[in-house]
């Protein structure tokens, strides 16, 4: 499978995210995501710091091995099917140039768009077994009707509510995306559609037209299951894939626009431990999980310090997370108090 160099670019500082689009793209994400999408991001400021390099030079690459763990994810090759893994290979690798993707119905869209498309390779698998029956029981055969084709009203309708430059986007990818999986798909669907005639020249005669037709019936039920069963594998991981890699870049994002005073918040209560002597791993949880803190209102403050703590125990060490638990304790003090004096006013 060939990979094809793609250029990811997070916005420039003018266009840096809002506080809404970051609450969000949290609100639609589980937890496992989120830890994930941390996880990432952890690795790629880490990469540029130790390397001091340009961020594109870290993000690049991190990004693509991120996008390939999804890919992975939905691959069900351990059971004998190359289906998902092809399908996601090719939409991950042509949706990358869109991120970050920074509302949600964008997301959901394009993942539901890439599962009707996959669903929709049944059409041809079935088309190409009729024609390689045709030709082999040239006299005989009655086949049931083919599976409906998505047409492209029904892919258009689901983001006609979106703005005018993602919908230009997507619908440039779903022109590409037909025949690009034909083509992908062509060679199997031709090996399955000779598998299924040789099968039906050995059960059965050319004049024993119901068997036949009995064998076509449940082997197309077959491939509609597996086609669809495929598709939903592909939308839930394009989906998935989405929203990490996007809150992935936001919080990267959020932390080059703001590393200063995140910097300077941090150093003011991180008594002897000024940013220079603190662990680069640790520095870089610091600074993401306040600045989580700062625009995540919707995320309890309580578990946001949890999941950090978590994470420097998990990529540094047991005193790290105590460390992180100090400093984003003292951080949110302040706040919590305001808190507890106005619940109490009232």
């Amino acid at each position: 499978m060939h990979s094809t160099c793609y250029t990811i670019s997070i916005p420039s500082h003018r266009e840096a995210c809002s506080r809404q689009v970051f609450q969000d793209t949290i609100l639609n994400m589980s937890i496992s995501l989120r830890t994930l999408a941390r996880e990432w991001a952890i690795k790629i400021l880490y990469q540029r710091e130790i390397n001091h390099e340009d961020l594109h030079y870290a993000l690049e690459p991190a990004m693509d091995r991120l996008r390939r763990e999804f890919v992975m994810r939905g691959s069900r090759r351990a059971s004998g099917s190359l289906r998902e893994e092809i399908a996601l290979e090719w939409f991950t690798l042509h949706i990358a140039p869109l991120l970050p993707v920074q509302d949600t119905e964008t997301v959901q869209v394009l993942a539901e768009a890439a599962g009707k498309l996959v669903q929709e390779m049944a059409y041809w698998q079935e088309y190409r077994t009729n024609k390689s029956l045709a030709t082999a029981f040239p006299a005989a055969v009655q086949t049931p009707g083919l599976p409906a084709l998505v047409s492209e009203q029904a892919l258009l309708r689901s983001f006609q509510a979106l703005e005018e430059q993602p919908q230009t986007n997507i619908l440039r990818l779903l022109i590409e995306a037909r025949p690009a999986l034909q083509e992908l798909f062509t060679p199997a669907q031709r090996a399955e559609a000779r598998k299924f005639v040789k099968e039906a020249k050995e059960a059965c005669l050319p004049a024993q037209a119901e068997k036949l037709l009995e064998m076509r019936s449940s082997c197309m039920l077959q491939t509609q299951n597996a086609w669809k069963q495929a598709a939903e594998m592909v939308r839930q991981n394009v989906q998935d894939w989405l929203t990490t890699a996007s809150y992935c870049l936001l919080l990267i994002q959020g932390v080059e626009d703001h590393k200063e005073q995140l910097d300077a918040d941090i150093s003011g209560v991180a008594s002897g431990w000024p940013l220079e002597r603190q662990a680069l791993v640790d520095r870089n949880i610091l600074r993401i999980a306040l600045w989580e803190l700062q625009n995540a209102a919707d995320v309890p403050q309580a578990v946001a310090v949890n999941e950090a703590v978590e994470l420097a125990k998990k990529y540094s060490t047991a005193e790290s997370g105590r460390f992180v638990n100090g400093v984003l304790g003292a951080l949110i003090a302040p706040a919590a108090a305001v808190t507890a004096g106005n619940e109490k006013r009232a």
